[in-house]
């Protein structure tokens, strides 16, 4: 198992729906993305023309890991899959994860005004929204490079 599996689920996941919405002609933006247990729930915002869709399959693209290191760096569609150098010095000895979404998984405004919401409507919401919007905050906040 790849540490990070889950941000790789999901990373996978949002990569297939930007090829889906490409195929009409549609981009998409991540808005927020959690999971929790074994659920995956992905919030995009779906942009149309094909100049949205053009941008959003460049986010899709192999994470190559190193089998030395453990170091994780995105690589672009047209390298080969077994080329390159790690940092370590290593010739990649290709272990690729993907097709899966390069892009950021969160957008700081969009966690944060549904923060704001959830605030105001704590007394209707279960004891379990405030802790999940907590780790999102705190997610959305820092990188989530793999």
């Amino acid at each position: 198992r790849v540490e990070g599996w889950r941000e790789v689920g999901v990373r996978v996941l949002v990569a297939a729906a930007a090829r889906a919405a490409a195929r009409h002609h549609r981009g998409v933006r991540v808005l927020m993305c959690a999971s929790q247990e074994h659920f995956v729930q992905v919030a995009l915002e779906v942009k149309k023309g094909a100049a949205a869709a053009d941008t959003s399959i460049q986010q899709i693209s192999w994470l190559r890991v190193c089998m030395k290191c453990e170091a994780r760096v995105f690589r672009g569609a047209q390298e080969q899959p077994g080329s390159g150098v790690c940092q370590c010095g290593e010739v990649y000895t290709h272990c690729s994860l993907g097709p899966m979404w390069s892009g950021p998984l969160f957008d700081q405004n969009f966690v944060s005004s549904v923060s704001e919401c959830a605030r105001e409507l704590a007394p209707f919401l279960s004891a379990r929204v405030p802790p999940l919007l907590n780790r999102l905050q705190e997610e959305a906040g820092t990188s989530t490079e793999l």
